[in-house]
Order: structure tokens, then C-alpha cells, then sequence
């Protein structure tokens, strides 16, 4: 089974990063003017009488939302799958690696039956035990090496993942940074 086992032939077809570049300055501009926006709507939004609830238009703060997460980067929608598939190569590597620990213990106890109901004499006892104990700990390596192999891959995956997502982070700060700067100065806030 270690010969067929390759950790990585689930994420074969996982195409590297994409650069940020691919994020379109327009994009990104859109976003953050369409946020603006839906910002500005909210401190305009009118009091609903004797409450501190806002009365506010369904239609045009659904537009902006959806705008918004259509405009957002395929890195993010890439990040969540990346996510959902490494908690399940985990989950299969753990169940491979419980069925070869049972498979272990079957061997293990059908060794020892054997032993048991064939021969009393000690030294060929002490043989089947000590080629049953290799078993066991032969699989138990193997699932350990199953299971630091997946870790292993899925902390590189992680690792790529937040270099992304700090990548695009700085972006969106520096973006938001160069608009605030180029406003001179706040629309008024309207009447309440």
C-alpha cells in the first residue's frame, strides 16, 4: 500500500496561485467606491420614529453587497476550497490510517491464534509474535508517516494561503489609503 500511496495526487490539479495582479485596479477601485457608498447610505439612512433603528432601501444595499462579492478576488473563492479540501484529505488519511492499524490488530490476533492452537513450543511462539509485533509496528509507521505527510502538506498549503491573503491585505489597505488621501474632504452627514 506505500508503494500506491502518493500524498500529493489529490492536489495535482490545483493550479498555483494566481498573481494578485489579475485583480483589476477597476476592480478594486469599484469595491471599495461601492463600500463607500453603502457606508454613506448607512449614516444617511433616516431613524425609524422612537427607535434607533434605520429605515433604509432594500434593493439599491442588496445591489452594492452583491457588486461587491462578484468584484471580489478568485483567491478568496481558491483559499475556502483549499480549506474544504484539506480538512478532508485529513480525514481521509486518518481513516487510512485506522484501517491499517485494524488491519494490524486482525493480523496481530490472527497470529497469535495461530500461534496458540499450532504449536506450544517457545521458540516457534516467539517467532509469530515477534513477525506480528513487526507487522503493527510496521503499520503504525506507516500511518504516522501518512499522517505527518498530509500536516505536512496541508501547513504549505496554509502557508501559501495566508501569504496570499496578507498580500492581498496590504493591497486593499494601500487601496483604501490612496482614496482616503484623495478626498479632500467628507461629504456632510444629512440630517437625522
Amino acid at each position: 500500500m506505500t508503494e500506491d500511496f502518493d500524498p500529493l495526487a489529490d492536489f495535482k490539479d490545483i493550479n498555483e496561485p494566481l498573481q494578485l495582479d489579475h485583480f483589476a485596479e477597476d476592480d478594486a477601485s469599484r469595491v471599495l467606491a461601492v463600500t463607500e457608498g453603502l457606508i454613506l447610505s448607512v449614516h444617511e439612512a433616516r431613524h425609524v420614529t422612537l427607535s434607533s433603528d434605520l429605515r433604509m432601501e432594500r434593493e439599491p444595499l442588496l445591489e452594492g453587497l452583491e457588486e461587491i462579492r462578484d468584484r471580489l478576488p478568485e483567491e478568496l473563492k481558491t483559499a475556502r476550497w483549499m480549506i474544504r479540501e484539506r480538512v478532508s484529505f485529513i480525514a481521509r488519511t486518518n481513516e487510512e490510517a485506522t484501517a491499517i492499524r485494524h488491519k494490524a490488530q486482525q493480523v496481530l490476533t490472527s497470529a497469535q491464534e495461530t500461534a496458540k492452537g499450532l504449536v506450544s513450543d517457545h521458540s516457534i511462539l516467539a517467532e509469530a509474535v515477534e513477525e506480528a509485533n513487526a507487522l503493527v509496528r510496521n503499520a503504525e509507521v506507516e500511518a504516522q508517516n501518512i499522517r505527518l505527510n498530509a500536516e505536512d502538506l496541508s501547513l504549505e498549503q496554509l502557508s501559501r494561503l495566508d501569504t496570499m491573503l496578507s498580500s492581498m491585505l496590504r493591497e486593499a489597505r494601500a487601496t483604501a489609503s490612496e482614496l482616503d488621501k484623495s478626498r479632500a474632504t467628507p461629504p456632510p452627514v444629512q440630517g437625522i
